[in-house]
């Protein structure tokens, strides 16, 4: 297994807030971006989107933690990390005030459906079981768009989730 990269401070992440959203970076990365770093493969240099510094954290910490853990130093760690995206979103996204949602439990979320959908591929998981949490992560990374398109462009989210998109007028069961 390799090395987890563990440097990744929040407090560093946070300071990039005071800095701003430079010119030509997204002001929140897409979920590609998001998965890269989940997988090691972006946000571990200084100038990765803080965003993705805190997504590749939060899967660093999940993956050397165990799932039942009650650390109180890995709790405070990843609120931490969640907290500076959400405040990332607050300062740089135009709509985030008219958000419920926590962009950073979101990220959270997205990182453990991702631990948990490439643990059951190593790990020789049943099929239909394997096929559930890649379905899940992908569930999780549509959330993720969704919120991005919402706080960003200012595009609502239906309140029902898509499935309530099913039903209308034009709908073959409506009479």
């Amino acid at each position: 297994m390799a090395d987890v990269h563990h440097d990744i401070d929040p407090m560093t992440v946070l300071d990039d807030l005071a800095t701003g959203c430079p010119s030509g970076r997204a002001i929140l990365p897409d979920w590609h971006e998001l998965y890269a770093a989940f997988c090691g493969h972006i946000g571990d240099t200084a100038d990765a989107h803080p965003v993705t510094r805190c997504a590749r954290a939060l899967a660093e910490l999940r993956a050397r933690v165990q799932p039942d853990s009650s650390s109180q130093h890995y709790e405070a760690a990843r609120l931490a990390f969640i907290r500076a995206v959400d405040d990332w979103a607050q300062a740089q996204a135009p709509f985030m005030a008219g958000c419920d949602d926590s962009p950073g439990a979101a990220v959270d979320r997205m990182a453990a459906a991702h631990l948990e959908a490439v643990a059951l591929l190593r790990n020789d998981g049943d099929e239909q079981t394997v096929h559930a949490a890649w379905h899940a992560l992908g569930t999780r990374a549509n959330e993720w768009t969704d919120l991005v398109n919402e706080v960003v462009y200012g595009q609502r989210r239906n309140a029902q989730g898509p499935m309530a998109m099913r039903s209308g007028p034009f709908d073959s069961d409506q009479k």
